[in-house]
């Protein structure tokens, strides 16, 4: 009886160390970021998601963020962040910000310059209230292509990431973890749609580029680890690559066979299809040529996106053929395997409960056709 009790108040002084706890997140309505709130929620940490628009979140997103505060901000103004924190006093953030299409203006918008106003808020606020009984934060969902930057997003990343270095180096009252990831499952969800219902699976090359991908959940609990105790997992002021625990990699070619063996496709009825990675630079040569001929003709919106045209060619072939691996002693984390993921999909008849169409060829297409890139 003794032990329970003493059991008991562990529990109880454990639950009350979590709840003062305020977890501000970021992007809480994208893919991780939502994860992120559940993660949260279920340790009962006090969780203020910011959204752009409460009226636009999807049902599906608003069962991830039950439980939490849903507030309302411009992540673009540096003067409504300052105003949020300093309303919600948040110990901790999590940023879950990712621009849409990785576009130059894109990235320097939301990767770079709203990712580091959250930043600064929650540095100036440390400054303001000066407590050495709360050490705020800063939680940062980077990407594990920023250890080999070719494209714009990936510097408007390291732009931030060297800045928080910087800051935090000059001081205690703000500390970080920044977390690189490889890849998320639902970058590969798109696919499964495709042999769900007959069409081709697309690939590049020999399809031999591999990955060991993690899961929105195991993502979730580690990002929630580094900000309610970053140093229990070395993550305080550290950087690290982080992946799932597929190892060896997997390689696009075995993503595909995996896909086809859960929803039990038999091999008369697979279809794949290699595009040649000569397309790219076919492609590159084009959207350049008529980026000088319009730039010539002083016609700025083509101008404009052709020059967007040209950077998505160049994020497509770079996923296409740069790994995604991260193997080291403290990389690998979580336990589901892409597996586990796609057999829950077939459990579900194939039917995935929603589709990014940033995941299919079409829907990368439609976004500089439309010049549509933030959503």
């Amino acid at each position: 009886m003794i032990i329970v009790c003493i059991l008991l108040l562990l529990l109880t002084v454990y639950c009350n160390s979590l709840s003062t706890h305020r977890v501000l997140v970021a992007g809480a309505t994208g893919y991780i970021g939502r994860a992120v709130v559940k993660e949260l929620i279920s340790r009962n940490v006090n969780v203020i998601s910011i959204v752009r628009n409460s009226n636009d979140i999807p049902d599906i997103t608003k069962k991830y963020l039950l439980g939490s505060q849903i507030v309302e901000c411009n992540i673009l103004n540096p003067l409504d962040i300052d105003k949020l924190l300093l309303e919600y006093q948040p110990s901790s953030i999590i940023n879950c910000l990712a621009s849409r299409s990785g576009v130059k203006r894109d990235a320097y918008a939301i990767d770079y310059q709203a990712s580091i106003n959250l930043f600064q808020s929650l540095y100036l606020l440390s400054k303001q209230t000066n407590t050495n009984d709360i050490n705020r934060h800063y939680v940062l969902l980077s990407a594990f292509c920023c250890g080999k930057p070719k494209l714009q997003f990936q510097f408007a990343k390291l732009q931030l990431e060297n800045e928080i270095k910087d800051i935090c180096s000059q001081t205690n009252q703000i500390s970080y973890s920044i977390v690189r990831p490889t890849a998320f499952f639902k970058s590969l969800d798109g696919q499964i749609e495709s042999a769900r219902k007959g069409l081709p699976i697309l690939y590049f090359g020999d399809g031999l580029t591999s990955a060991n991908p993690i899961s929105d959940k195991d993502l979730a609990y580690y990002l929630a680890n580094c900000a309610l105790n970053s140093r229990s997992i070395d993550m305080y002021n550290q950087c690290r690559d982080i992946g799932g625990p597929d190892i060896p990699p997997i390689t696009k070619r075995q993503q595909i066979n995996l896909i086809y063996q859960t929803l039990n496709i038999q091999p008369e009825k697979q279809w794949t299809i290699s595009i040649p990675l000569v397309i790219f630079k076919v492609l590159n040569n084009i959207f350049y040529n008529l980026y000088i001929l319009s730039d010539i003709l002083s016609m700025d919106e083509l101008t404009q996106r052709f020059d967007d045209a040209m950077e998505l060619t160049r994020i497509v072939y770079y996923y296409a053929t740069e790994p995604m691996i991260a193997t080291g002693s403290k990389e690998v984390q979580g336990k589901i395997k892409l597996s586990d993921h796609f057999n829950d999909i077939a459990m579900k008849g194939g039917k995935l409960d929603e589709v990014d169409p940033m995941t299919t060829t079409t829907g990368i297409l439609s976004v500089f056709t439309k010049n549509d890139y933030v959503k």
